[in-house]
């Protein structure tokens, strides 16, 4: 991985830390995902969809959920890290962006990037979506899985009377401690 000025590179590492999943950029204005073997330097490319690939998450299960405008949308997609038939995680207006997983793979935090966006979780199996936050806020990357059950989140607000600032918000998750 080489660094370009004005080019932005997300990563992740494996969870054994023996790997990195990482977006590369291409000159015709496509991305895709590729795997770094951190002992021999080698690059493997993980998604062949000449589209955009973006914001890789590694799973425990042996998986990579990744943004992906492939189906139209840029929502969340999910392939196996040998590689394989990538599957459909969101379906939505997107942009969606993973943020976590839990060690089991079944729930999946994500966040829709809207001017005003709301945290959700969804079920990797059965596609169940829930949503975490109901106020109208700019979000930041939660801590998945929660500590606790708590789900700690950066929050900004900016109105015309306030001047806009941060602060931490926690949301009590039922059933994650």
């Amino acid at each position: 991985m080489t660094a370009t000025p004005g080019v932005r590179v997300a990563y992740r590492y494996s969870p054994d830390g023996r790997s990195i999943a990482w977006t590369k950029n291409l000159p015709d204005g496509h991305s895709e995902i590729m795997i770094r073997n951190l002992k021999d330097g080698t690059d493997r490319q993980l998604t062949h969809d000449a589209k955009f690939a973006d914001d890789p998450l590694w799973t425990h299960t042996g998986h990579i959920i990744y943004s992906s405008n492939r189906g139209g949308n840029i929502n969340l997609w999910m392939m196996p890290v040998d590689g394989g038939e990538p599957v459909q995680v969101t379906r939505g207006g997107g942009p969606d962006v993973p943020l976590g997983i839990t060690a089991d793979g079944k729930q999946l935090m994500y966040s829709e990037l809207q001017d005003i966006g709301q945290v959700k979780i969804a079920d990797v199996n059965t596609g169940v979506i829930r949503q975490v936050t109901m106020d109208d806020r700019e979000r930041g990357g939660p801590r998945y899985p929660p500590a606790e059950g708590m789900l700690p989140f950066p929050r900004r607000r900016s109105t015309p009377s306030v001047r806009r600032g941060t602060s931490t918000s926690c949301r009590e998750m039922e059933g994650m401690r």
